[in-house]
C-alpha cells in the first residue's frame, strides 16, 4: 500500500496522519506527508508497483467517508483489482458502487463507476460530469457544477428529476473523483422504452377520445 499526497491543502488537517517517513511492512510500501495542510491519499500497489483500483462498495461507503480513505488498514481491507487498458495507468483511480435510482436512467443501483482523483477541484471539477464527492458525512454519485471560485460551493445535479438539486459548501468536501467509466449488469434500452411511451400516450390519447366521444353523445354536440 502507499500513500501519496495532493498539492491541495485539506480543509481539515486533522484528519492526515502525523508524519513517520517512509516503512515497509509485509512487503508494501508506505509514505506519509510531512505536512499536515496536505490530503493523504492512501492507495494499493500490485506486485509490478501499480496502483490498483480499490472498491468502495455501498457498506463501505459511510467508513469511507467517515475518515477510512485516510487509513492504511480501512483502504487495505477494500477488495482491487487492475485493468490493462492504459488509460487507467496515468492517474489514481477508485471504482464507488451507486446506492439508489437518483442518477437513474444513467446509472443503476448496484452499477460502479470507476474513477480518476481530482487533485485541483477550483480547476479540474468538470460541469455536468458525474463524480464522486465526498464529505465527512456522506459518498455521493452525482453531476457536478463547480461554484468553488465564485460562491465557494459544489452544486449537486442527480439525472432522476425526482431529486432536487443540492449545493455543499467547499469546505465540507474531502475528497473529489471524476468518473472516466462503469462497470454494470444493467443494459439500458432506449429503443425500448421509447416504444413503451408512445404506446402509454397512445392509450392516454384513445381514453381521452373515448371520454370526449361519450361527453359528446351525451351533451348532443356534434364535431365539424
Amino acid at each position: 500500500m502507499a500513500v501519496s499526497v495532493s498539492n491541495n491543502p485539506s480543509p481539515n488537517p486533522s484528519l492526515n496522519p502525523s508524519p513517520s517517513g517512509k516503512e515497509k511492512t509485509k512487503g508494501t510500501n508506505f509514505k506519509e506527508a510531512s505536512n499536515d495542510n496536505l490530503r493523504v491519499l492512501v492507495t494499493t500497489v500490485d506486485a509490478s508497483g501499480n496502483d490498483n483500483i480499490s472498491l468502495v462498495s455501498t457498506r463501505a461507503a459511510a467508513g469511507y467517508a467517515a475518515g477510512g480513505f485516510t487509513e492504511r488498514e480501512f483502504v487495505r481491507e477494500l477488495p482491487a483489482f487492475s485493468l490493462p487498458d492504459r488509460a487507467f495507468k496515468n492517474g489514481t483511480f477508485r471504482a464507488f458502487q451507486v446506492a439508489g435510482d437518483s442518477m437513474l436512467p444513467t446509472l443503476y443501483e448496484g452499477d460502479w463507476v470507476i474513477c480518476r482523483y481530482v487533485e485541483q477541484w477550483a480547476n479540474d471539477i468538470r460541469d455536468t460530469y458525474v463524480h464522486v464527492i465526498v464529505t465527512e458525512e456522506r459518498l455521493l454519485v452525482k453531476r457536478l457544477l463547480n461554484r468553488l471560485s465564485d460562491r465557494g460551493e459544489v452544486t449537486i445535479l442527480s439525472d432522476n428529476p425526482a431529486y432536487p438539486t443540492q449545493f455543499i459548501d467547499g469546505r465540507d468536501v474531502r475528497e473529489v473523483w471524476i468518473a472516466v467509466g462503469r462497470l454494470s449488469r444493467q443494459f439500458a434500452n432506449p429503443a425500448y422504452d421509447l416504444v413503451k411511451e408512445v404506446s402509454r400516450s397512445r392509450a392516454d390519447i384513445d381514453e381521452l377520445r373515448a371520454q370526449f366521444m361519450e361527453l359528446q353523445s351525451q351533451v348532443g354536440l356534434r364535431v365539424l
